[in-house]
């Protein structure tokens, strides 16, 4: 078993929050539950994988909603010009004690690529999705 730096009751919240895609039809991601949504939006774009990311309060710290919105800024620009195509989502806190957190699924990319843009960001965790449409919690730390 791998030792993380992340608290278990965090690591609870992250797997009980919503993650919420905001594509024609929005639905909710829910972590270990398959998405046949998921699945058909994989297949519409022709990719077999997604992640779920965003740059909001590094390493689950309490930010300004200020440097919120401009971290989420510049991680929207770096997918563009990597030429990664993502759909803006919303981390939500199923328990309600923390703030939506802005977000992208950003489509067709590796499990590999998405860590490391999670770490760019100091992001705790990231949620990856292979084909069977199963998000999974991805630890960072």
């Amino acid at each position: 078993m791998t030792v993380s730096l992340i608290s278990e009751d965090l690591v609870s919240a992250y797997r009980a929050a919503n993650y919420r895609v905001f594509c024609d039809e929005q639905f909710v991601l829910k972590i270990d539950q398959r998405s046949q949504k998921l699945i058909a939006l994989h297949r519409a774009h022709k990719c077999d994988c997604s992640a779920f990311i965003t740059a909001f309060n590094p390493f689950s710290a309490p930010t300004s909603p200020a440097e919120n919105e401009e971290a989420q800024q510049l991680l929207e620009k770096q997918l563009s010009e990597r030429s990664l195509q993502f759909i803006k989502g919303a981390g939500e806190d199923s328990a309600g004690k923390w703030p939506s957190e802005d977000s992208a699924l950003v489509l067709g990319v590796s499990l590999e690529i998405a860590k490391a843009i999670g770490v760019e960001f100091l992001q705790n965790a990231i949620i990856w999705s292979a084909a069977d449409g199963t998000p999974k919690l991805i630890l960072l730390r």
